[in-house]
């Protein structure tokens, strides 16, 4: 056996090692130790990382991607002695992001008349009205009101980017307010449809008897939906 200094014992197979150059994954980032997250801080701003042993440390130049849930990030994010890691990240809200570019996609073409490319197949569609108001009534936005919203939504957002200003789904408070509560509601929709119940009306049923068929159909055996 090698002592802990000894060069022979270095392995650089840890995760900040082996995406050194590259990219770093962490999965529920906030379920890590503490100490994990000090040594993201020290990735960041120092551009080290420990070397395992007695080793020092390993200089590093990568990209960190780390995943969490909405809950989890909101309490990280509301302690006060994790500002050190607040200020170096950068939130991309992913889901957010999709529902406001198909909702502007949509909104655009319903408001200039012309079509929406499918990005899989290419097809010109006419715009989906039934996913705008969808999203729309998160804000109460309904009836004749939802053509002139969609017009002042475009018209704002064609001006911010004209002043060369980054256009997101926060740009616009009243739509950033309408995809989080979308996107709530959709969690709570799918929750009761796959989540235990004693009861589920016909709509849930029918759609969980869907999901489950189509788990099987993809190759999933009974036991990855039997919890449900």
């Amino acid at each position: 056996m090698y002592s802990e200094g000894d060069p022979r014992v270095l392995e650089l197979n840890g995760a900040f090692n082996v995406g050194n150059r590259g990219m770093v994954e962490f999965i529920e980032v906030f379920k890590n130790e503490t100490e994990y997250l000090h040594a993201m801080i020290t990735a960041t701003q120092e551009k080290f990382v420990p070397a395992p042993g007695r080793h020092g440390t390993v200089y590093i130049d990568s990209v960190i991607v780390a995943h969490s849930n909405e809950a989890e990030w909101q309490k990280f994010k509301a302690d006060h002695t994790n500002e050190a890691n607040l200020d170096r990240i950068v939130v991309v809200k992913e889901q957010a992001e999709t529902l406001f570019q198909n909702y502007l996609d949509h909104a655009e073409a319903y408001v200039n008349n012309t079509k929406v490319k499918d990005a899989n197949t290419r097809e010109e569609l006419q715009p989906d009205e039934g996913f705008l108001k969808s999203v729309e009534e998160q804000i109460a936005i309904i009836g004749s009101a939802a053509e002139g919203f969609r017009q002042e939504v475009i018209a704002y957002l064609w001006a911010a980017g004209r002043r060369n200003e980054k256009v997101s789904y926060q740009s616009y408070e009243p739509l950033k307010e309408a995809i989080e509560k979308k996107l709530m509601s959709s969690v709570r929709d799918i929750s009761r449809i796959i989540t235990k119940a004693r009861t589920r009306d016909e709509e849930q049923t029918d759609k969980y008897g869907a999901m489950v068929q189509s788990l099987l159909e993809n190759g999933y055996c009974e036991h990855v939906w039997m919890w449900c």
